[in-house]
């Protein structure tokens, strides 16, 4: 009814208020002569509003919210393309700042792919592909962590993949959501092979895909069968079966 009547609604006011947020952190970026996260936190609470950090249990940084008053908002809600999530924020700095890509890939310590198995024992699967190197930082892509057998990595994953793992794993409702993630990433960048699981809609096997055709395309299906393996192999734990 608001929306036939053209009256403002309450997810207007709400993405309104988001934007100045936004702004309120692109200023405190523009006013940094140097990256860091903690003079970042000192800067937006000094602004006024309230930022709290979300850390995996290895005290690994993995996103964070602002609040203004009541109303808080996940950093990817923020911003254009999510350029303020944790993963995004620092080249955002770098881009604001007028340094070059060349610079920022110099900056980033970056780390081999070392995949665990061998071509020949390696089953040919959609989560074992890769289309590329995921290890290099490309527009479009957002940094994850991983530890993976003692030893910790660093892939630089397509936005669309990472929205779509953010969304199958959500960490508001699973308890587990760090480990699938984690599984999924491992077999999407080729750290590890595993059995080809059904799409659910009787399209045949991952060997059936046109790999080459679509890289998109082929990127989104491709984590979406690593996604649905980590599920089948770790299941999902939903936060509302440990609430009292």
């Amino acid at each position: 009814m608001a929306r036939k009547r053209g009256w403002t609604t309450a997810m207007d006011i709400r993405r309104t208020n988001a934007d100045e947020v936004a702004a309120g952190l692109m200023e405190v970026l523009r006013s940094m002569p140097s990256w860091s996260w903690d003079d970042y936190v000192a800067k937006i609470r000094a602004k006024g509003y309230t930022l709290e950090e979300r850390r995996d249990k290895k005290g690994v940084l993995r996103g964070y919210t602002v609040g203004v008053g009541d109303v808080i908002y996940k950093a990817s809600e923020l911003g254009k393309d999510r350029n303020l999530m944790v993963s995004k924020i620092e080249a955002t700095w770098q881009k604001l700042h007028n340094k070059s890509v060349t610079e920022l890939k110099q900056n980033e310590n970056k780390i081999k792919t070392q995949t665990a198995t061998t071509p020949d024992t390696k089953p040919a699967t959609a989560c074992d592909r890769p289309v590329i190197d995921y290890s290099a930082w490309r527009e479009g892509t957002s940094r994850y962590e991983l530890a993976h057998e003692d030893k910790d990595y660093r892939f630089y994953l397509p936005d669309h993949v990472m929205r779509l793992f953010d969304d199958e794993f959500d960490y508001r409702e699973m308890v587990n959501h760090k480990e699938l993630t984690d599984y999924a990433v491992a077999l999407f960048v080729g750290m590890m092979s595993v059995p080809a699981v059904p799409s659910g809609g009787g399209g045949g096997t991952s060997n059936d895909l046109p790999w080459g055709r679509k890289e998109d395309e082929d990127e989104m299906e491709r984590a979406r069968r690593c996604a649905r393996a980590a599920i089948r192999k770790l299941g999902k734990k939903p936060k509302s079966s440990i609430r009292r």
